[in-house]
């Protein structure tokens, strides 16, 4: 074989060979967002950013509207607050938003906007890269729960976990559980669980892109 073919097929087989390490290593980067803005709640002035993965946008800082009732709607309260008596402190809003019942967030959405359904929380994953912690920039605001013992505060786990509702109830429970995506502040990877819609979360919103 003549020298000059010997060297295309030796470059030939280090390419494919090359190529066949890139796919089984797999690209972990995280992918850019194919459009970004800004959308501003008409409600209330608030205004909050977004970006496009696929066909949806995805807010990416936890919704804070105020829904005016505070057994569906409420801010974190730090342990030291609620001992104190000032269930009414606003000082986490700014960071991570409110926190709301399953009911209160499936109705609070702006026009045009709903809830990510479970699917879609595990498609943004895919898209991602096992990244959407960072793609859409998950807070770790913990949650309120009605379940107290001995007094203590209801609202639990800020700055460790984040959690953020699905659209989807969890049918294969007894009784009414709904989807959820919890993050650590330590980890990219969401884990999926479901709990009773009477929990509040955080919340973030998605709707179709407009092209």
């Amino acid at each position: 074989m003549p020298r000059k073919a010997i060297y295309a097929l030796s470059a030939l087989m280090l390419t494919i060979a090359i190529g066949a390490c890139s796919s089984d290593d797999g690209d972990t980067s995280l992918p850019q967002p194919t459009a970004e803005g800004t959308f501003t709640d008409p409600r209330d002035g608030q205004t909050y950013s977004w970006v496009r993965y696929g066909s949806l946008d995805w807010m990416t800082q936890n919704f804070s509207y105020d829904t005016g009732d505070a057994t569906a709607c409420t801010v974190y309260i730090d342990g030291d607050e609620y001992q104190s008596g000032n269930t009414s402190d606003t000082k986490n809003l700014g960071a991570y938003g409110r926190l709301y019942t399953h009911a209160a967030a499936a109705n609070s959405a702006p026009e045009g906007w709903r809830l990510p359904t479970d699917a879609e929380w595990t498609l943004l994953e895919q898209q991602t890269n096992g990244q959407a912690r960072e793609a859409i920039s998950l807070k770790y605001g913990g949650y309120y729960t009605l379940n107290t013992i001995m007094g203590t505060s209801g609202w639990r786990f800020r700055g460790i976990y984040g959690f953020y509702w699905a659209a989807d109830a969890d049918d294969s429970k007894t009784g009414e559980y709904y989807f959820y995506r919890k993050t650590t502040y330590n980890a990219d990877e969401m884990v999926r669980q479901s709990q009773e819609p009477s929990n509040q979360l955080s919340v973030r919103y998605v709707r179709e892109s407009v092209q």
